[in-house]
């Protein structure tokens, strides 16, 4: 589905997300909605808000750890290395 919406920005850029989407789902799907079927908008909401919960303090507990995985460590890395590109290698697509 990314591939879909950004082909031009995503192309050979080497993402693949799929993992990290199928386990996310997964886990949305098993663990916070017991593998129920969703009809309701407002109970969605909630789940999404617990899961953003759980996620935030998950996140406070690996930064007050201080360790950080090789996958955190090459996004840190690609971070820095962006922030030094010059605005003029960014091009623009109108659409």
């Amino acid at each position: 589905m990314i591939g879909n919406c950004l082909p031009i920005a995503l192309k050979g850029a080497g993402i693949n997300t799929n993992m990290f989407v199928e386990a996310f789902h997964n886990t949305l799907k098993q663990v916070y909605m017991q593998g129920r079927v969703n009809r309701r908008v407002d109970k969605f909401l909630h789940v999404l808000l617990r899961l953003a919960r759980d996620k935030a303090f998950d996140r406070l507990v690996k930064l007050e750890k201080g360790k950080t995985t090789n996958r955190l460590s090459v996004i840190h890395a690609r971070h820095k290395a962006s922030l030094e590109l010059s605005s003029k290698l960014v091009v623009y697509i109108l659409g």
